[in-house]
């Protein structure tokens, strides 16, 4: 038997159709219950955002599997492992040979890797841990975003500020411009002095 690329079984020739129906029972209840198609977006968002995303399979005594994400941050090196490189970055490797997995450091316990999914984004395979998304450009990612929040300081500071002008004239000269300029003067009686 096989699984197609849509998660359905396929019979080999020979194969009864009830063991191939038992075999697609088994795959349905396990894409039901783990939310297969909710935690696949789920992955998505954890590679762009965490640049990596860990899946650990619990193999339950009825023979059912659960599927559990891992933080990234459960993952690393424990101080018991601090002069082994081949435990770097929480992820055990075979001495020699980066690529090939042996278990993952969780929570300071190893954990087989045949129980862990690992899944790594924008780095080559040599390297242990993935990086994210956006971050080649997080430097001017927060420079733009320090740009945006003066720009709107000084708009504010801006918008306060009704009118300023500079006259090169006499004290009597911008009496003539205030008043040339008011819709109403007033005199006080008190003082003899006039508002505009």
């Amino acid at each position: 038997m096989k699984l197609n690329h849509a998660k359905v079984i396929v019979a080999d020739e020979g194969e009864s159709e009830e063991r191939r129906a038992e075999a697609q029972a088994v795959i349905d209840d396990f894409i039901r219950t783990a939310k297969w198609h909710k935690r696949q977006q789920e992955i998505v968002w954890r590679k762009d955002r965490d640049g990596e995303c860990f899946l650990r399979l619990f193999f339950a005594p009825d023979g059912t599997t659960r599927l559990r994400f891992v933080e990234p941050d459960q993952v690393a090196m424990p101080a018991s492992q601090s002069g082994n490189p081949a435990a770097a970055m929480g992820i055990q490797t075979e001495p020699d040979d980066v690529e090939t997995v042996v278990g993952y450091w969780i929570d300071g316990r190893l954990v087989d890797a045949e129980e862990i999914q690992f899944r790594k984004a924008n780095v080559d395979a040599n390297v242990r841990r993935g990086l994210p998304l956006f971050y080649p450009v997080r430097k001017n990612l927060r420079r733009a975003e320090k740009l945006l929040r003066n720009m709107s300081v000084v708009a504010e500071i801006q918008s306060a500020i009704a009118l300023i002008r500079k006259h090169a004239a006499t004290g009597a000269g911008l009496q003539q411009f205030t008043s040339a300029g008011a819709d109403v003067s007033i005199t006080s009686q008190a003082t003899g002095q006039t508002t505009n």
